[in-house]
């Protein structure tokens, strides 16, 4: 979760024109037969570059890097049966390439984005309905969880789902998702009963537990590698008033209280796991500054429930009791950075407990890395998140039915680091991602020169968090079951449709 979004960016916005010309750009000859096809057999349902639309769509996305990129052609379904025919025509030129976007929220060139391809933008299938009967919901994947949860929460329900109202729905749930409910639901894949999918030949198939149930869990945590997701079906949790918000903490001598406290807060998450924590380390217009996200489901928290938290002096405080709703889109309060340039990076890793100084390292070891950078670029901001991973979230995904990063009952607890950058200036964009880089090695660095004594106990499988990673880290290769998973994916995709020609992370 990216809370450089709460720095209110404000960058100018290119004027959208009216063109209903189709234009291919400089596509490749198989790309725009594969484009002429779907327009010939879905007409009104594709669009192409010099459209109004096409450059609404190019435009909607977290990171404007990826507005650069220039697909051949737009395809917008608007159901099961329009995606089965995409994926059908695409099938009919072999080497085709193509990428799927939900929300857009992934700022990773290639991903949900791409030149010279087929993007497939389910902006178009969205859309929630409760069923109280059976205890789920059914959602589809083209719209935002601010549009999911609002409508719930009247009936006094919600799903696991995203942190931020305006994220998108389909990447976020096929790559794990995390949550202010998941100490006590689990990753928000968890939750989902079943899939409606699109597979790679065409066919639609209701991917579950009892019909598909490794393809299931292999599905919670792959991304699009086994098909395009056209419907998830998501159990219900009951929810009320919830608290929560953000503190900020301009003091950096408040520094190791603020990391001490992060640090007993993962050990204690379990004992309330109504509670959930997000504590950032942001540089900015020349300054730094902590800014620490607070949730509790419920009115109000019980004394304790933040632990030390509680005792350190906030400069300005947001917390607030309000409706789950509206916390989200309080939480994504300019958070749509039209014209910033983006980057995530993750690495998962070990709550050391005898290290409560372990993140003051990793902070001091990245203002290091970026003094000279941050000292000359005041528009610019630098994030790294700790998201608290307690052992509870395995625990309450064993019972689920686990999910494709191969979380258990007996995990020991985590935390999950992303680096998230904001930026103006394509010829940065190398430096930026060599500092974030430079960060993760020297976290590593760290962890090795600790002493036997310091590491015992300590969880040793730390698989990277897809919904935070960036495009070179090898994300399905670091799951324990990649193997398995791969197989699988093999006789779902046998002719290597996404493995080899879908954006996305990959099994190699």
């Amino acid at each position: 979760m990216s809370v450089a979004s709460f720095l209110y960016f404000t960058y100018s916005v290119v004027a959208l024109t009216n063109s209903g010309a189709i234009e291919f750009g400089n596509a490749n000859p198989l790309t725009k037969q594969v484009c002429s096809k779907i327009n010939k057999i879905l007409p009104g349902r594709i669009t192409f570059e010099g459209s109004r639309e096409y450059r609404i769509e190019n435009k909607d996305y977290w990171s404007i890097a990826l507005s650069e990129l220039k697909p051949a052609c737009i395809a917008l379904p608007t159901s099961a049966q329009e995606v089965s025919i995409i994926i059908n025509a695409i099938n009919d030129y072999p080497g085709a390439k193509f990428v799927v976007k939900s929300g857009g929220h992934s700022p990773n060139p290639g991903q949900a984005s791409c030149s010279d391809c087929v993007l497939i933008a389910m902006k178009n299938m969205k859309g929630t309905v409760n069923d109280p009967a059976r205890g789920v919901a059914y959602v589809q994947p083209g719209g935002t969880w601010s549009s999911v949860i609002t409508p719930l929460v009247k009936q006094g329900v919600t799903v696991v789902g995203g942190r931020l109202g305006l994220v998108g729905i389909g990447g976020y749930l096929t790559q794990g998702g995390l949550s202010f409910l998941s100490a006590q639901y689990g990753m928000a894949g968890d939750s989902i009963v079943e899939m409606e999918t699109v597979l790679p030949n065409g066919t639609i198939a209701n991917i579950n537990a009892q019909n598909n149930p490794d393809v299931l869990v292999a599905m919670r945590g792959s991304g699009d590698q086994f098909g395009i997701v056209t419907r998830f079906t998501l159990k219900t949790y009951k929810i009320d008033k919830v608290w929560g918000g953000y503190r900020i903490f301009t003091g950096m001598s408040q520094r190791a209280a603020i990391n001490t406290a992060f640090h007993d807060f993962i050990q204690d998450n379990e004992k309330d796991p109504k509670a959930a924590i997000i504590c950032n380390h942001e540089q900015a217009a020349g300054g730094r500054f902590f800014m620490v996200f607070f949730f509790y489901d419920g009115e109000e928290p019980p004394e304790g429930a933040f632990g030390k938290f509680e005792d350190i002096k906030a400069t300005v405080d947001f917390t607030a009791t309000r409706g789950y709703d509206e916390l989200l889109n309080f939480n994504a309060r300019g958070a749509d950075m039209l014209g910033a340039r983006t980057s995530f990076r993750s690495i998962t890793l070990p709550r050391v407990p005898s290290a409560p100084d372990f993140y003051s390292r990793i902070q001091a070891s990245w203002e290091n890395i970026t003094a000279e950078y941050v000292t000359s670029h005041h528009t610019s901001v630098l994030t790294i998140a700790q998201q608290a991973f307690p052992a509870v979230i395995g625990k309450k995904s064993a019972a689920l039915g686990g999910n494709a990063m191969g979380l258990t009952a007996n995990d020991s607890h985590r935390f999950i680091l992303e680096i998230t950058c904001l930026w103006k200036d394509d010829d940065e964009d190398g430096l930026i991602y060599a500092m974030s880089k430079q960060l993760t090695d020297s976290i590593e660095g760290m962890l090795k020169q600790m002493r036997v004594q310091d590491i015992q106990g300590i969880e040793r499988y730390n698989p990277y968090f897809a919904n935070d990673a960036t495009f070179d880290q090898d994300v399905l290769g670091s799951y324990k079951d990649a193997q398995k998973f791969k197989a699988l994916q093999r006789a779902v995709d046998p002719q290597g449709l996404f493995a080899k020609h879908a954006g996305g992370f990959k099994y190699l």
